[in-house]
Order: structure tokens, then C-alpha cells, then sequence
């Protein structure tokens, strides 16, 4: 059995009507048989990005997930608990796991901060996760990764201008 081809409308290639290329469009036809889209996946793919990009959608969405976290605060630790593990392989149990090993504290400056505040430090070429810093740590060692020549000149800058 052949399968017939369908023009997509975006890039005007044509390509099996099947699953695979297509997706499903909301009706059947008389013969039982279900319609596809006009477009194939990857040019409903790109004109969602585009839209998605778009600075009304973009502040739409921006302010629609603003909302949620306010009214449903379980959905952000569910969100960072998703990133945490696309992003470094870290999951929740290992990430309280070393929040407990380190006793609820930064691991640099030791002060103690809440377990939904801290950030996890990473090496930024190999995302590997080296340990659970404060806002103010995280933020000065990524500094000091990036610019590290600049440490000892603001060393001897603060020396200078003691009070």
C-alpha cells in the first residue's frame, strides 16, 4: 500500500501524509479517515517559536507564569526540580542530600540559607555540579571563572583604599 504525499504549506516540500511528518488535524473526513494539518511538524515548530518570540506574547507569558508561581508556589519548586535535572542530572533527592551534607548552608561563606534559595554552582563548560552556594557566592565566583586575572588587582585595590 503507497502512501500518498501532502504538500506542507510552510516550506512547500513534500513528504509522506503520515504521523510522522504530519500531525493530526481536528476532523475526519467522510471516509472515516483522519485529516492532516497543511503544515508538516517542523514548520508548526518554527512558527510557534516565532510567535513565542514575540514581545506582546513573550510579557503575556512571562506575566501568566509570574501569576502562577504567586498562586501556586509547589509549581516553581516542581519547574526548578525539572531544570535542575535536564540541566546538570541532578535530581531532587541528591540535590536535599547535599544540602544536608553541607548542613542548610552556603558551602563558601557557611551562612545558613533556606532550601528553596540556594543555588547550585556548576562548572559552565561541563555543567558538572560542584556544590550549594548563596545568591552572593554564586554570583562572585562566576565572576571570578570568567575573569579570573582581575582578582588580585581588586585585592590590591580594596588594600589601598582601607579604612
Amino acid at each position: 500500500m503507497e502512501t500518498e504525499t501532502k504538500i506542507c504549506s510552510g516550506c512547500k516540500k513534500g513528504f509522506p501524509a503520515t504521523n510522522e511528518y504530519f500531525l493530526n488535524g481536528c476532523y475526519k473526513r467522510k471516509d472515516g479517515i483522519r485529516n492532516f494539518r497543511a503544515m508538516c511538524k517542523k514548520c508548526i515548530h518554527i512558527r510557534a517559536r516565532k510567535h513565542r518570540q514575540k514581545p506582546e506574547i513573550k510579557e503575556k507569558n512571562q506575566k501568566y507564569k509570574r501569576e502562577c508561581y504567586q498562586q501556586r508556589p509547589y509549581i516553581r519548586a516542581k519547574v526548578r526540580e525539572a531544570h535542575q535535572k535536564t540541566r546538570y542530572g541532578l535530581t531532587p533527592k541528591q540535590r536535599k542530600d547535599m544540602y544536608i551534607k553541607q548542613n542548610g548552608c552556603c558551602y563558601i561563606c557557611r551562612f545558613p540559607i533556606p532550601y528553596e534559595s540556594i543555588n547550585t554552582d556548576h562548572n559552565h563548560t561541563t555543567n558538572k555540579v560542584r556544590k550549594l552556594l548563596c545568591q552572593r557566592c554564586n554570583t562572585f565566583v562566576g565572576w571570578i571563572e570568567k575573569s579570573p586575572e582581575l582578582v588580585i588587582p581588586i585585592l590590591d585595590y580594596l588594600e589601598e583604599h582601607k579604612v
